[in-house]
């Protein structure tokens, strides 16, 4: 006889049924997935209450008998006191206790208690409960929310479909910038006066997020293609879109994004340069061609060999011959004193023999073995 069979002569065949319930008859507990609140939960509620919900939650439906064991080996994984007497008891004193998708029930909850940002930009704070959910017929059933219920739902039965669900990986930024630029340009054609928030309540994320990677999609190609490689972290991306365009045109871009590429430079020590860019005056040295021209050569022989495109090192010499003229032509502003420091003087002429030997390598096309021979 089968597991399934076993369980149906018992008495324990297992129900589930959709509902519609309101988020306060959910009991919800603390679970795997504890980084539920802030914006994130408020984009998720504006997004469902534009959008509406997507996918179902599931709650388990508990008997008292049911529900104290329960609770037992809850609070043992996590720490917890909950009692049956602290639960909120349904029809037929059954417990509906939250299983999976918790953020979607709290971001019912709090459409309920709060309301979207749509509507308190609009209206104002909602005075009371609901009238922001009475806004959005369309998206929001006026009798709650809809969601799985499963009856015998044994308590590890619970914590399994809780781990299995909390599995999710987010999509790298840059694929999320991809596909939200069209979606972007396609729905700006439709509704000339769409906003960025409008936009980002669709798509589920807080609009500063959404505005990051509508930037990044303005980039120069060739940093895009280094963060979808995997050369350089989303975040030395996200300090390049600190240059303001008016004074960094995209071959100096370029250079800045290889300069953090060739020196393995982490976020943080790429912030200070970009600080250094921006007239920081503690960090304007730092954001120099400080280095010797051994270590130098070594830097640019050492991508070649990695197998960075020849073409590649080809715009590196571009942007860093533009970038020693906009250094000597004195457009630091305020900083045009530093040129004349002992260390800039210095290392204007190892950036100079950087740029030769960049165009040296892409000229030549040497093998493998004779790169690795020379920068030895």
């Amino acid at each position: 006889m089968t597991a399934a069979l076993k369980a149906a002569k018992a008495g324990a065949v297992r129900r589930i049924r959709t509902v519609t319930l309101m988020p306060g008859q959910i009991n919800l507990l603390v679970q795997v997935r504890d980084l539920i609140g802030g914006d994130d939960l408020q984009a998720l509620a504006d997004n469902i209450a534009s959008m509406g919900l997507l996918q179902l939650p599931g709650v388990a439906e508990l008997t008292l008998s049911q529900l104290r064991p329960f609770l037992k080996r809850h609070n043992a994984a996590w720490g917890q006191s909950y009692t049956a007497a602290s639960m909120t008891a349904g029809i037929d004193k059954l417990y509906l206790v939250g299983c999976f998708g918790h953020r979607r029930i709290l971001a019912h909850k709090l459409l309920w208690e709060s309301g979207c940002t749509d509507c308190n930009d609009e209206f104002g704070p909602q005075t009371e409960p609901g009238e922001c959910w009475a806004r959005h017929p369309e998206t929001l059933d006026p009798n709650g929310m809809e969601v799985r219920v499963t009856r015998n739902l044994s308590w590890v039965e619970a914590m399994l479909r809780q781990s299995a669900e909390n599995t999710y990986v987010p999509p790298p930024p840059e694929r999320e910038a991809k596909l939200w630029e069209q979606l972007w340009a396609d729905l700006k054609a439709a509704n000339s006066r769409l906003t960025i928030k409008q936009f980002a309540a669709k798509v589920g994320r807080p609009p500063a997020i959404v505005s990051e990677r509508l930037r990044f999609q303005r980039l120069p190609e060739e940093v895009r293609i280094f963060v979808e490689r995997g050369h350089i972290k989303w975040g030395i991306a996200v300090e390049l879109l600190r240059l303001p365009p008016a004074r960094f045109g995209p071959q100096q871009v370029i250079f800045w994004m290889q300069y953090a590429f060739s020196r393995r430079m982490t976020v943080k020590q790429f912030h200070k340069v970009i600080n250094g860019q921006l007239g920081n005056q503690e960090d304007v040295l730092d954001s120099m061609f400080v280095f010797d021209s051994d270590a130098t050569r070594r830097e640019v022989l050492d991508a070649a060999i990695r197998g960075i495109p020849l073409s590649t090192l080809a715009m590196e010499h571009r942007a860093l011959f533009d970038q020693l003229r906009a250094i000597e032509g004195g457009i630091l502003g305020d900083n045009a004193a530093a040129l004349h420091h002992p260390e800039v003087v210095a290392a204007l002429g190892t950036a100079k023999a950087a740029h030769a030997a960049i165009a040296r390598v892409s000229r030549s096309r040497p093998p493998r073995r004779r790169l690795s021979a020379a920068s030895a």
